[in-house]
């Protein structure tokens, strides 16, 4: 992206901190002060918090099933510290840096697109609620189009949507796609030397689990029509120079499409009026 980004066009007429303290508090007393009955409210990031403290994380876990952990091993490896915390604490903490991710996006969307504000806060605040990590993702990825290291965040996690990173291939920025691809690799690897029964697990999760058109409330397209759609459209925008579009390509590859994964569209809506120039051989990333 040009230096210094988007221009902030919008922003909250409190201290965004305010906003990230309150909302984290707020949902941190709900969820505890419920005891998880308010619906979606933050069951999500419960579901990491009790895999994180657990010998056996993916015993009895189940595509669309509260309470289920699904992600890969290096996910929980590299939060383990955060196991640690009593529940209050990481459910505020968490809501924190979710809330966070999304005000920095919300705040890069052009004033022209003012109108979609709400809309793009419901998105965000959905994905907040549920204490998921779309919208941390959804960042992750407009981060790495510059620094090229954090899609590692996407691939150590929800996988798929790391499809992204062809953005970089089809821009002919080989420099990049090393990096992400070197970087996801090397932690790959490191965590399957520090538990490798934790993969073994997870694999057969994930052959027990391939994702389909059957779970309720998730889109009904098969993952393996919504890949081919997300190859062609990072193709088409990185041969245009849209790179709003990356987002949105990212949010097609989700293994399943949640109303929740709808705050990947924050993403495209901070990028929307960004635009590159056509890539040279051998270009780094802009």
């Amino acid at each position: 992206m040009p230096r210094g980004g988007v221009p902030v066009a919008w922003a909250p007429s409190v201290s965004p901190s305010l906003v990230v303290v309150g909302v984290g508090a707020i949902f941190a007393f709900a969820a505890v002060a419920s005891s998880l009955t308010i619906p979606y409210l933050a069951w999500d990031s419960h579901a990491y918090w009790t895999a994180l403290n657990s010998a056996d994380p993916y015993a009895g876990a189940r595509v669309g099933v509260i309470g289920s952990y699904l992600y890969p091993p290096p996910f929980l490896q590299l939060l383990a510290p955060a196991g640690w915390l009593p529940w209050p604490v990481f459910a505020f903490g968490w809501t924190a840096m979710l809330t966070a991710a999304g005000i920095t996006l919300l705040r890069r969307v052009p004033k022209g697109y003012g109108w979609a504000m709400p809309l793009l806060i419901y998105f965000a605040g959905a994905d907040i609620w549920a204490g998921n990590i779309n919208i941390l993702l959804a960042y992750a990825v407009v981060v790495g189009l510059r620094r090229p290291a954090a899609w590692s965040v996407v691939a150590l996690s929800k996988v798929t949507p790391a499809i992204g990173v062809l953005w970089h291939a089809f821009r002919r920025e080989w420099r990049a796609l090393i990096v992400a691809g070197g970087l996801s690799l090397g932690l790959t690897l490191l965590s399957f030397a520090l538990g490798a029964q934790l993969w073994r697990d997870w694999l057969a999760l994930l052959v027990a689990e391939m994702p389909s058109t059957g779970y309720a409330e998730s889109l009904q397209i098969p993952l393996a029509v919504r890949l081919p759609a997300a190859v062609l459209l990072l193709l088409w925008a990185a041969r245009s120079g849209r790179p709003a579009m990356v987002p949105l390509a990212c949010l097609l590859a989700l293994p399943v499409i949640w109303f929740n994964g709808l705050s990947w569209l924050v993403a495209s809506a901070a990028l929307i009026e960004v635009r590159m120039r056509p890539a040279t051989p051998g270009a780094t990333a802009a």
